[in-house]
């Protein structure tokens, strides 16, 4: 929505106020919709049903059509862990039980890596960890390789997304400028990145402070791969480890 009103001064406080509220709003729409019980409404009525409604995830596209500047890199646990378990099996052991079961798919089941801590999840808290070292290794990159001033490490609830986000002209990534970067971070860093999510510049990613429902962890920006996502991502309406998915 937008305002006529004049501002004639803007305080931290009523910043930061608009920012609680936003984050509020985002880790539960219906609660917090601003337009609630009007005409208007954001919340969908059906979730409204529920006692208290919690969304299950909250998107943003990137719009890099108008923002070109923009670079937003996709590191995936899974991708960690299947590659670890390509590593760690032999060729001829896989077994792939049905036309439906992908390769991927295969080498997890093969590999036990479902059994492990996430107990269900495909990759362990060990490939969580390393996805967030990553991270920080593909933000230095950015800094050192590409003189960048102003970069973001987000913890994605299964993984990180890493921002460039210099302003500067000369950050103007079009399509195949996204392609070579794929190619520099996979093939000379080794960094196992989405490649999909890079290149595209339509791309949806998870809004930070958003809840992450699958796994029940608050996306955060975060400043070290020692975050520990078990304790340091812990939504604050669970009150019991009993309630939580992820341990």
């Amino acid at each position: 929505y937008t305002t006529t009103a004049p501002i004639t001064q803007r305080t931290d406080s009523s910043r930061g106020a608009k920012l609680d509220s936003a984050v509020s709003f985002i880790q539960s729409p219906a609660r917090y919709d601003p337009f609630k019980g009007s005409e208007y409404a954001l919340a969908d009525p059906d979730l409204l049903e529920k006692s208290d409604p919690i969304s299950d995830g909250v998107y943003y596209g990137l719009d890099n059509w108008d923002r070109s500047w923009v670079l937003a890199v996709d590191i995936d646990a899974k991708d960690i862990a299947t590659a670890r378990a390509e590593r760690e099996l032999d060729e001829t052991d896989l077994e792939i039980k049905s036309a439906d079961m992908s390769r991927d798919d295969a080498l997890l089941a093969e590999s036990e890596i479902r059994d492990a801590d996430p107990t269900g999840y495909p990759y362990s808290f060990e490939d969580i960890d390393r996805a967030i070292e990553y991270g920080f290794e593909t933000r230095d990159l950015f800094t050192d390789v590409f003189a960048a001033e102003e970069t973001l490490v987000v913890y994605s609830g299964q993984g990180v997304h890493v921002y460039l986000l210099d302003e500067d002209l000369e950050y103007g990534y079009d399509e195949k400028s996204r392609e070579v970067l794929n190619d520099l971070l996979l093939e000379r860093y080794e960094i196992p990145i989405d490649p999909v999510v890079t290149a595209d510049r339509s791309r949806l990613l998870r809004v930070p402070y958003s809840l992450h429902a699958e796994v029940c962890r608050v996306v955060q920006p975060i400043e070290s791969p020692a975050f520990d996502p078990r304790t340091e991502a812990r939504p604050q309406f669970l009150e019991t480890e009993g309630e939580l998915t992820h341990d």
